[in-house]
């Protein structure tokens, strides 16, 4: 990890990502293998956190996922160019994830909050979540480790009706729905402390998006087409913390009308000039920590801050150039870009 991008998301490898054999050493962390503490504390559960399926499956650092995917098609073509397609989709993921966050070998670091004294049976028998019990697994060296395991389920169905390609004016029309259903997701951080279940340690969530669409073109002349386009979405957003504590069921549906109008003009069919502006959103979700904060703290938040925080807006306008030449043997691209984006979602930590 020699440089750092900025922002609040730590350090980043610049350049090319190196071989193992590339690595020093000194750049390992300490637990890249699971000693009988951090053992205890991910592959038993010491501390029963509720988990998606069993802690064993993945039994060292690095990443474990199992996924079952269908898909079913169908389209149907009348004589005179008329089409229609239906098509749907399933897939369940098993994902689990452990990583050492140290970032280099700790190895010799002493852990300065591990108890001076020897940990007492006591100490392990102690209620989860406790000093006292937290006594028990603090770490003997620094360390910094994850483990998160989670399910999701996804469902996508759209059917779409088309007119025929070769007329002058042309549209679609269809519908679809989008689904993700995590029935449970887990993760417990072992830090110098002791264990400590990460933020939302256990929780569940889901998205349901149905959604029209539509859209139009026509052909100003035979080197000129107006194209516009348009989706209309509901995306319900509900999750709810499970452990350590069961937190509030938080629901909330946001609606979003996304336009796109683009010109295109084929000087020739090599060539290609186009102008486009369009709208897209990013939903938003919730502000979980002002569930019963009382009145003397939601009054020193900024004005319009409440626990569902807006979706994103982005307005972006796009003119460019894309053509082939000297018989399809240099390709050129422009494109100029102006964004306005509005109501970003940045975390404040």
């Amino acid at each position: 990890m020699n440089c750092n991008l900025g922002g609040s998301g730590g350090p980043y490898w610049c350049g090319q990502l190196p071989t193992t054999s590339g690595l020093s050493p000194a750049q390992y962390g300490t637990y890249a293998i699971l000693d009988p503490n951090t053992y205890s504390v991910f592959e038993d559960n010491v501390d029963k956190v509720p988990e998606p399926f069993s802690s064993t499956w993945l039994d060292h650092y690095g990443v474990k996922r199992r996924m079952n995917y269908v898909l079913a098609k169908a389209d149907y073509r009348t004589d005179s160019g008329w089409q229609a397609s239906l098509f749907g989709g399933y897939s369940s993921t098993e994902r689990a994830v452990m990583i050492g966050r140290e970032g280099f070998d700790t190895s010799a670091t002493t852990n300065p909050f591990r108890p001076s004294r020897a940990a007492l049976a006591a100490d392990c028998a102690a209620s989860p979540l406790t000093f006292q019990f937290n006594a028990c697994y603090a770490p003997k060296t620094q360390q910094l480790s994850a483990y998160t395991m989670d399910v999701h389920n996804d469902y996508n169905a759209e059917l779409r009706l088309s007119t025929p390609t070769d007329r002058r004016l042309r549209a679609t029309v269809g519908a679809s729905y989008f689904g993700d259903d995590v029935p449970l997701s887990s993760g417990i951080i072992l830090a110098d402390i002791g264990i400590i279940p990460a933020l939302g340690a256990s929780d569940s969530s889901s998205v349901s998006t149905p959604a029209v669409f539509g859209g139009a073109y026509y052909d100003l002349t035979d080197k000129v087409t107006l194209s516009a386009e348009t989706r209309y979405q509901w995306d319900r957003i509900t999750e709810q913390q499970i452990f350590p504590t069961i937190g509030t069921s938080l629901s909330h549906v946001f609606t979003s009308f996304s336009p796109r109008v683009s010109l295109a003009y084929n000087p020739t069919p090599s060539q290609l000039l186009y102008a486009t502006y369009s709208v897209g959103y990013k939903p938003g979700k919730f502000n979980a920590d002002l569930v019963g904060q009382p009145a003397s703290v939601l009054g020193q938040l900024p004005a319009g801050t409440g626990i569902p925080y807006q979706q994103e807006k982005l307005n972006n306008y796009e003119v460019g150039s894309k053509g082939m030449w000297l018989d399809d043997r240099l390709q050129t691209t422009l494109a100029l870009y102006y964004m306005k984006w509005s109501q970003g979602q940045v975390s404040n930590l």
